[in-house]
């Protein structure tokens, strides 16, 4: 016993040691003098009396007792233990030989196993909730994720300034009228970057109500409010490592843009009902049809989020001004719908490309899309028909006479309503509007309902004629 491994004690019935090894002396930092001095009760901090009596009762009973502990060392450290402890009579008095055994690296090899398949589990849950995500995304989406087309040189211009971007990891916001493409953009910005292969989330903050947008946002534990009946991971967790798109930011709740910024400037947030931070590494692409600076201007928007938000801002045409892309659009979404539709459409004539090239496009390439797959049902040979669509001209002004410079119209008698550019005549009405508005945009009541408008597109028409 003095050359084995374990260290080996002898303890009588009161739980003094009156013999050990050379392994225990190692072990334990105490030379065999020392110890005939300590108990039981100085090696561990585990046991009192009372546990030691119920010990010793069991071991009388079961003459051999194993089980893990902890003991001290001289120096006041704690290591774990696996003790083996066998009942021994000799010479009628009762004794017990306790073989003890050092498992510190067995604890730590358990403990790093652990943390492996915690790590594992982690790993195939996210995999399982990014795998539940991507396939709601391929069925939202539909085949409706290619690239962009364009012709435009300006448009062009902005795609690459987009790539350029992409690479850096830094907050984009994009900026334009309902129907540009801005989720478009949000992801050629997210394939063109090095975090491709994680997910690319996106969130409408205009779809959501403000009570459920910050667990939509940040997630939820359980019970921290009526119905949160699981914890429940938050989108920039799901994002975490990849692209988080925020349509229609300017949509969100005041009391949200501080927890947003916080997010954006430390990469940390805390679910509701939680205590404790989560850390993330997630870029966030934003876009919105507002003027956000107007909107921080007036209070309705924070200012400092505002400029967090729009470290590369990417401002994206409406497609009025990209007459060139008229053609190759609808070209394309003929090519998209004509599968599904049925239709013998394999070319459009040039009056037709005339017709769409002066609409004002309000609802930009969502509503030429839309129009392009209605006209594809509605056509009866090969060549697209469009039997209802709208007459409305582009809102561009009339063009001066080629004698008549803007400085001379003060000389030029008045011109009548038929004479008025249509930009003027839109001025007019929107002024109009608001004021026997009282400068109401919204509700049933607003300006925007009595010029049969959207309010993001009224927004935009004030903005371009100056009206503040």
């Amino acid at each position: 016993m003095e050359n084995a491994p374990d260290a080996v004690f002898w303890v009588d019935r009161s739980a003094r040691i009156f013999r050990v090894n050379a392994t225990a002396c190692r072990m334990h930092g105490y030379d065999a003098e020392a110890f005939a001095r300590l108990s039981v009760f100085d090696l561990t901090g585990e046991y009192e009396n009372t546990d030691w009596d119920g010990l010793w009762a069991k071991l009388n009973h079961d003459k051999r007792v194993s089980f893990e502990s902890h003991h001290l060392r001289r120096d006041g450290t704690r290591f774990p233990v696996e003790a083996t402890i066998i009942h021994v009579v000799s010479n009628r008095k009762e004794c017990c030989a306790c073989f003890i055994r050092d498992i510190t690296a067995r604890k730590k090899a358990e403990e790093r196993l652990l943390a492996a398949h915690a790590e594992v589990s982690a790993l195939k849950e996210r995999l399982a909730r990014e795998n539940v995500y991507l396939r709601g995304e391929i069925d939202d989406l539909g085949g409706l994720s290619g690239g962009i087309v364009t012709e435009d040189a300006a448009f062009q211009g902005v795609i690459e300034r987009a790539r350029r971007v992409a690479p850096t990891g830094s907050t984009v916001l994009l900026l334009g009228e309902t129907g540009t493409g801005k989720e478009l953009f949000a992801r050629m910005i997210h394939e063109s970057s090095p975090r491709r292969d994680r997910p690319l989330v996106k969130v409408n903050c205009a779809a959501l109500p403000a009570s459920l947008i910050e667990s939509e946002l940040f997630g939820h534990e359980k019970g921290a409010f009526s119905g949160a009946v699981a914890r429940r991971r938050g989108r920039f967790e799901l994002a975490d490592g990849g692209t988080l798109f925020l349509d229609e930011i300017g949509e969100l709740p005041a009391e949200l843009q501080p927890k947003l910024l916080r997010v954006l400037q430390d990469g940390v947030f805390e679910r509701v009902g939680a205590t404790e931070s989560i850390e993330v590494d997630t870029r966030l692409v934003a876009a919105t049809n507002r003027d956000l600076a107007v909107e921080a201007a007036k209070g309705a928007f924070r200012e400092d989020l505002y400029f967090r938000l729009s470290v590369f801002p990417l401002h994206l045409p409406p497609l009025r001004e990209r007459a060139a892309d008229i053609g190759p659009l609808v070209r394309h979404f003929i090519e998209k719908h004509r599968p599904r539709t049925g239709s013998l459409v394999r070319r459009v004539a040039p009056r037709t490309l005339d017709r769409l090239k002066t609409y004002s496009w309000p609802g930009n390439v969502r509503e030429l899309e839309n129009i392009v797959e209605r006209a594809l049902i509605l056509s009866t040979g090969e060549t697209l028909d469009l039997p209802d669509f709208p007459e409305r001209r582009a809102e561009t002004p009339a063009p001066a006479p080629a004698d008549t410079r803007p400085e001379d119209s003060a000389e030029a008698p008045p011109r009548t309503a038929r004479q008025r550019p249509l930009k003027e005549m839109e001025k007019e009405a929107i002024r109009e509007a608001l004021a026997e508005c009282n400068g109401i945009i919204e509700g049933p009541k607003g300006a925007a309902a009595r010029l049969q408008i959207a309010p993001s597109t009224l927004r935009d028409r004030i903005r371009r004629h100056g009206l503040g």
